[in-house]
């Protein structure tokens, strides 16, 4: 079953099967409580709507081979994302790497299974 923040969505899944949205795993509990190791996501790719702060994300690290999940905390004026992790402790995010240019951004989390 799919789960949209807590509420069934099966036209998400519908969105996944015609192929606007992506699936994704979650590794590490960087994003505790609202995710966890193993966690699955839907992701709405490509979108053109900006990014606000809250939103949460798929976004490749800016200096590693590896993609992360994160949650939206500023929007710079020069359009870059500054990411945290709802978990400090367990997560690398803007804090250590600094903010993030939105090319980097791989889309937006829009449900977990």
């Amino acid at each position: 079953m799919l789960l949209v923040w807590g509420q069934p969505r099966s036209w998400e899944m519908v969105l996944w099967a015609l192929g606007r949205r992506r699936r994704f795993r979650v590794v590490e509990n960087s994003m505790l409580p609202t995710f966890r190791d193993g966690d699955e996501v839907l992701v709405a790719v490509g979108e053109k709507r900006p990014f606000s702060p809250g939103d949460i994300v798929i976004a490749q690290h800016p200096l590693k081979a590896m993609k992360l999940i994160k949650r939206v905390d500023k929007v710079l004026a020069d359009g870059r994302l500054f990411l945290l992790g709802d978990n400090p402790a367990e997560s690398s995010d803007s804090r250590a790497f600094g903010p993030v240019a939105p090319q980097l951004i791989i889309g937006r989390v829009t449900g977990k299974f």
